[in-house]
């Protein structure tokens, strides 16, 4: 027999689960900020987002500008972030990006997105 996969121990994020940072505080799940223009990589506190934009703020296809200070300290990254969660330890990272399960999921729980259509991601 072979190592277990994570990925089948526990359903991974998805706009039905989890839709809202509420939710994902909810289940557990970590979620972190990532900005692939500059590389940096963080746990996001769902606890302090959920304070400042409030519990019903949906991660998915939010792309916040990364506020990490590169080279110099007077020029800011122009990357911007991409936030990803998992549900345990070892599973495959999930981008948050609006899809249209996103959209449908926003309609069924009566939630705003965080954009009205689908883009491409912005890297």
């Amino acid at each position: 027999m072979g190592q277990r996969n994570p990925n089948n121990v526990a359903v991974g994020p998805h706009p039905l689960l989890a839709l809202s940072v509420g939710h994902f505080a909810q289940h557990g799940w970590t979620v972190v900020a990532n900005c692939r223009r500059c590389g940096v990589r963080q746990h996001a506190d769902l606890t302090a987002i959920a304070k400042a934009r409030g519990p019903n703020f949906i991660l998915w296809g939010a792309h916040p500008r990364c506020k990490t200070y590169v080279e110099n300290h007077e020029q800011r990254c122009s990357g911007r972030i991409v936030f990803q969660s998992r549900a345990v330890y070892g599973a495959h990272w999930i981008d948050l990006v609006l899809t249209q399960d996103v959209l449908d999921a926003c309609a069924l729980h009566g939630l705003e997105p965080s954009a009205d259509k689908p883009r491409a991601a912005p890297w």
